[in-house]
């Protein structure tokens, strides 16, 4: 059974990398993964799955690091974990999604953070929101670009 058909909105989730994820056979996605999931389109009035995105939109949706300084006060990369996917300059983005409203994107993405990366991700506009990806450490989160 596909993810996306446990969901009360599987037109939309149809369209998504986690909604053409499989369940083994007996197993289905946890009750408040599908529940976050539902909420998402019903929080932000969600009408599509955003397959197309404008440079505009990707270039709102990146995540920059160095704008929080390190114990010593000075700018510094990020180590451990997720040390692996980032520059310098840039926070790579795990299973992110957009979805559309009316008058904007919704720019999801999920991810295990630390309390660091939490807080840089936060300074970059993006809220903490429902985890939509799995129950455990990863953390979701949201940020609203206007069209």
């Amino acid at each position: 059974m596909f993810y996306y058909s446990q969901t009360k909105y599987p037109h939309i989730f149809c369209n998504s990398y986690w909604g053409h994820h499989r369940s083994l056979e007996g197993c289905l996605v946890p009750d408040e993964i599908i529940a976050n999931r539902n909420a998402l389109i019903e929080d932000f009035k969600i009408t599509l799955y955003a397959h197309k995105r404008t440079k505009k939109t990707e270039a709102q949706a990146r995540v920059f690091y160095g704008s929080l300084p390190d114990k010593r006060g000075k700018a510094s990369v990020l180590t451990g974990y997720n040390a692996h996917k980032y520059t310098a300059e840039e926070v790579d983005r795990d299973h992110a999604e957009y979805y559309k409203t009316a008058t904007s994107i919704v720019a999801f993405f999920s991810q295990v953070t630390s309390d660091r990366e939490h807080d840089v991700i936060l300074l970059n506009g993006y809220k903490q929101w429902n985890n939509l990806y799995w129950t455990g450490r990863i953390r979701s989160y949201a940020k609203i670009i206007l069209l």
